[in-house]
């Protein structure tokens, strides 16, 4: 089209003896046009961009707030039934020790213990869901490693949102394994807190086989298709960000790690300080 303009410009001056000011301006004038159409593509293509980072936000956000809602409903279930056993095993103590029926007793203690989480980290809502993922880690043939897996507390972060951050690690963990399960090698994923004067280091590392995943904006994908599949790394970020903390993704040579730091809340950073 500006060369169409052009050439009614030049055409123009020759057949009417225009001044060649009028070419000039011609020139001048497609020009313009041409700045002013590179820059309006390029705010539309900025616009359609920034709408589709507000688009892919958006779902992250609802997806986040979907599994905070799902975890808090599968947490009280999980406490209700814990309650629940451990009120009927206590009534059955009682009838038992009533009625002197003294080969029960131990049954009972050994099925109260097996009630009871096998790992115990003061977080309530971990202590509840945490059995969950590692009997179906552990059902895959992945062998769970646990390091200093006690929450002491004190960090800039809630009990339901540290247990959603730790799960999210798990389930990407068990994901990329489960996928890759017909692959020589060692499965297994390690899970361990640290803690140090920054707040408390949370690690989970997985070995990689066979094919390398891929990072696209912050989301792991894997050979799923589903939509906004993959946004399990996301919501890490937005968890540790909303704590004021940070998440790091380091994939080595033969291992993927995750490390989420928390650091500790004002409320007990000042008092160390008045201690200090």
């Amino acid at each position: 089209i500006y060369h169409f303009l052009i050439d009614i410009f030049f055409s123009s001056q020759d057949k009417y003896y225009l001044p060649l000011s009028w070419l000039l301006s011609g020139c001048i004038i497609t020009l313009i046009l041409g700045i002013v159409t590179v820059v309006t593509y390029r705010m539309m293509v900025s616009y359609v961009i920034r709408e589709q980072q507000y688009q892919f936000q958006e779902q992250q956000l609802k997806n986040y707030r979907n599994q905070m809602e799902t975890l808090q409903e599968a947490y009280n279930v999980t406490r209700q039934i814990r309650h629940d056993i451990n009120a009927y095993i206590n009534d059955f103590k009682n009838y038992a020790e009533h009625e002197g029926l003294k080969e029960y007793p131990e049954f009972l203690q050994q099925l109260e213990k097996q009630s009871i989480p096998s790992h115990s980290t003061g977080n309530s809502a971990l202590d509840s869901l945490l059995p969950i993922k590692i009997r179906k880690i552990r059902s895959l043939g992945i062998e769970f490693r646990a390091s200093n897996l006690h929450y002491t507390g004190g960090m800039n972060i809630s009990d339901l949102s540290l247990c959603s951050l730790i799960t999210n690690m798990l389930d990407n963990a068990i994901e990329a394994l489960e996928e890759r399960k017909e692959i020589a090698g060692e499965h297994y994923i390690d899970l361990e807190f640290i803690y140090s004067p920054a707040g408390l280091m949370i690690l989970c590392e997985n070995p990689l086989l066979g094919q390398r995943p891929k990072m696209q904006g912050g989301a792991l994908f894997s050979k799923k298709k589903e939509p906004f599949h993959g946004l399990g790394i996301s919501i890490m970020e937005r968890i540790a960000q909303d704590a004021g903390g940070q998440l790091d993704i380091v994939l080595g040579d033969d291992l993927f790690r995750v490390f989420a730091l928390i650091p500790p809340s004002k409320v007990n950073e000042t008092e160390t300080d008045k201690t200090t």
